[in-house]
C-alpha cells in the first residue's frame, strides 16, 4: 500500500498530462501511487494515459463533475495515508513529494500542507504561496503575481493550501469531510480550509515542496462560468464557515466585496451574472444551514487564535 496518493484530476487536459505524470516520475520519494481522474473528456487524454502512462490508475468518469466531484472519486479510490490533490497543469519539482512527506511527519499538530506554487512559464513570480484570510471572510492567494524571494523562504502556519497541490492526511478528510460538491469548481480549497481550521488541525506552507502551475489552462474557456462560480462560492463559503463571533467583524467587509463585483459587472457588462450568483448563493441556505451546524459544532479553534489569521490587507 502506497504511503501518498496523487491525483491528478483531468478535463480535456491531454496537452498538460505528459509533463505532468513525467515530473512525478522523477520524484525522489517513490512511496506513491497516482491517480488519474477524467471528467469525461473528449480530446482523447484517456488513450494517452493507458499509451504512455499505464503505471498510473485511471478513474474514467461518465459526466463531468468538477473539481470536487472528480477530486472525491479519486480520494474513495486511494490507498494512501496522504492525499495530494495536483492540477493537470502542472510540473512538480523532483523533491516535492519527499519534502511534503517530511514535513507532515516532524509536525503531527499539522493536517495538511501548502506549497510554493511558481508560474511556469516565468519561474520568478508566485503563483501562489497558501492561502490567507481575509478581513471580509474570504480566502486569497498569499505572493500572487509577486517576485519569488526570501519572504516566501519561510516554513510557517497559514490559513489554507491551494487545491492546485496540496497534501491532506487522509484521517482529517474523514474527520472534516471532503470537498463540498455543490461548489462544482473554485473556491473549494478555501472551504476546505476553513472546515480543518475550526477543527483544530493547522496548514503548514512548506517552502521547498516546489511546483509550476501553468494556471488557468481549463477555466480560461469558459471564463463566464467560471465568474459565475467564484462569486456563488465566496458567499456559499462564507455562510458555510463564518463563526458568529466573527460575523460582525466580516460582515461589511464582505458585503463591500460583494459590490465591488456588481459595479465591476457594471462596467463589464455582467452585472445580472454577479446578481445572479449571490442571489442563488442565499437561496442555498436551507441546505447552507445544515452543513453550518454540523461545521460549528465540530469547531476546536479559539476565537483568538482564528483573529490572529485574519489579514486586514492581502499580502
Amino acid at each position: 500500500m502506497a504511503t501518498i496518493s496523487v491525483i491528478i484530476l483531468n478535463w480535456n487536459g491531454k496537452e498538460f498530462l505528459p509533463t505532468c505524470l513525467n515530473s512525478l516520475r522523477k520524484q525522489t520519494f517513490q512511496d506513491f501511487e497516482v491517480i488519474v481522474v477524467d471528467n469525461a473528456s473528449k480530446d482523447e487524454s484517456v488513450e494517452l494515459v493507458h499509451s504512455q502512462f499505464p503505471w498510473a490508475k485511471l478513474v474514467k468518469l461518465s459526466d463531468n463533475y468538477g473539481f470536487c466531484g472528480g477530486n472525491n472519486r479519486g480520494i474513495v479510490t486511494a490507498e494512501g495515508q496522504y492525499i495530494v490533490l495536483l492540477n493537470n497543469d502542472t510540473e512538480a519539482h523532483p523533491r516535492l513529494l519527499e519534502e511534503l512527506y517530511e514535513a507532515i511527519e516532524r509536525h503531527p499538530e499539522v493536517g495538511f500542507c501548502a506549497t510554493r506554487m511558481l508560474n511556469f512559464f516565468d519561474r520568478s513570480r508566485i503563483d501562489n504561496c497558501g492561502i490567507g484570510l481575509h478581513i471580509s471572510g474570504k480566502g486569497y492567494q498569499i505572493g500572487s503575481g509577486k517576485m519569488n524571494g526570501a519572504r516566501f523562504d519561510k516554513m510557517r502556519y497559514v490559513f489554507g493550501a491551494s487545491g492546485g497541490a496540496v497534501l491532506y492526511r487522509r484521517n482529517m478528510l474523514e474527520k472534516i469531510g471532503v470537498l463540498y460538491e455543490d461548489l462544482f469548481s473554485h473556491i473549494e480549497d478555501t472551504d476546505l480550509s476553513w472546515r480543518a481550521q475550526l477543527a483544530g488541525y493547522r496548514c503548514l506552507y512548506v517552502p521547498t515542496a516546489i511546483i509550476y502551475h501553468i494556471g488557468g489552462a481549463t477555466s480560461q474557456r469558459v471564463s463566464e462560468q467560471v465568474l459565475y462560480r467564484i462569486q456563488r462560492n465566496i458567499t456559499l463559503v462564507y455562510m458555510r464557515n463564518i463563526t458568529k463571533d466573527l460575523i460582525l467583524l466580516t460582515i461589511f467587509p464582505h458585503f463591500l466585496n460583494s459590490l465591488y463585483w456588481l459595479l465591476r459587472g457594471m462596467k463589464s457588462g455582467q452585472v445580472r451574472l454577479v446578481w445572479q450568483a449571490k442571489i442563488d448563493a442565499l437561496r442555498a441556505w436551507p441546505s447552507i444551514r445544515k452543513q453550518r451546524s454540523k461545521i460549528q459544532a465540530n469547531r476546536r479553534l479559539s476565537f483568538l487564535t482564528l483573529l490572529k489569521m485574519i489579514d486586514w490587507q492581502k499580502t
